[in-house]
């Protein structure tokens, strides 16, 4: 029997879980016809861009007829909202221009990623940061806004840069960064895309197994060190307070 399914289709998805190391489990195709409540599809995680990695975050993926997945789409308002249809998709066929606008975003990896990389925003990056809750954190400063959050996966922390660029302007952020986390000694994983969500380049770093060693020994003994300070302050505070009760309430007890 004939496949009826396009050379190329798209189906909307979701991120489920990751189950094993360097797979993403994606729920496609929901709402569709026959296959109502989507199909489970494992992908290898970077051939999705690594803001849209976490658990129900929603995009539209792209197969060819092989079901192997070729590209994927960010969903727009009106596309959270429509039903899902398989559709033809047009191959681009524009080259790139340097001019167009451009993001990037990226994974740092570590075991007290989620508080070196807030550190090294502020102090190097000169960003002002805003902690919303344990999964999301703002770093805004006059040249840019990025975005960091921990992943499914753990001791590894994404970041996205919130607004566009040309290549040669993202670039020079990229290269920042890159610098910047090189000098630190902390892995990572840097994406450049165009405006269309094309990846452009990918940027990769991995310090050695010692330097690793020497920098969570360091982020270990700042820790300890702040939660010492932190118990110690808190100490002082029972104490100044059971002081002052003493001062106030004492006289009417010694009457």
């Amino acid at each position: 029997m004939e496949s009826k399914l396009p050379p190329i289709y798209k189906l909307h998805t979701k991120v489920f879980a990751s189950l094993r190391p360097g797979y993403l489990t994606l729920l496609t195709g929901y709402d569709i016809g026959m296959i109502d409540g989507g199909v489970l599809v494992e992908v290898p995680y970077q051939k999705i861009p690594a803001d849209l990695r976490i658990p129900n975050s929603k995009f539209i993926t792209i197969f060819d007829q092989s079901r192997q997945l070729i590209g994927v789409e960010r969903m727009v308002e009106e596309d959270i909202d429509s039903q899902p249809v398989v559709e033809e998709v047009a191959k681009p066929t524009r080259a790139f221009d340097p001019l167009d606008k451009c993001y990037f975003c990226g994974l740092v990896y570590g075991k007290y990623i989620w508080d070196e990389f807030s550190h090294m925003m502020r102090k190097e990056l000169r960003t002002a940061s805003s902690r919303f809750n344990d999964l999301d954190e703002q770093h805004r400063s006059d040249e840019m806004t990025v975005y960091s959050f921990p992943t499914q996966i753990t001791d590894e922390v994404c970041f996205k840069y919130d607004d566009y660029g040309t290549l040669q302007e993202v670039e020079l952020l990229v290269k920042r960064f890159a610098d910047t986390l090189e000098q630190r000694k902390i892995r990572y994983q840097i994406e450049i895309y165009d405006g269309d969500d094309n990846l452009l380049n990918t940027l990769r770093y991995a310090p050695t197994d010692k330097e690793v060693q020497v920098r969570e020994q360091r982020w270990k003994r700042r820790i300890i060190r702040f939660k010492i300070l932190k118990y110690s302050l808190t100490f002082l505070y029972l104490v100044l307070l059971v002081y002052l009760l003493v001062l106030v309430f004492g006289p009417f007890f010694s009457n």
